[in-house]
């Protein structure tokens, strides 16, 4: 999996199943991480906090894909939400 914060907000921590798999995420930072074939409920949530910045989304992770989850909108503007890319990697 693969993360991007592309959004107009602040820092963030990105969770699977309740789990932070990416602390302290800023505006314009990426980073990959492998986990086991399956479905995860992903959440963001501010850095360091509980406070839900996108709602969950279940997202697939498959066999040679690159799932790329971006998270973007605006925070001020309060549009904020996932979009999920697939890239083969074969």
């Amino acid at each position: 999996i693969t993360v991007r914060h592309v959004a107009g907000a602040p820092t963030v921590d990105v969770r699977a199943s309740s789990k932070v798999l990416f602390r302290s995420l800023a505006n314009g930072s990426e980073r990959k991480l492998s986990l086991t074939f399956g479905t995860y409920p992903v959440d963001v949530v501010l850095a360091g906090t509980s406070t839900v910045a996108i709602p969950g989304a279940n997202v697939m992770i498959k066999d040679d894909v690159n799932t790329v989850v971006y998270a973007w909108g605006s925070a001020t503007k309060g549009n904020l939400q996932f979009l999920i890319q697939e890239v083969t990697t074969k």
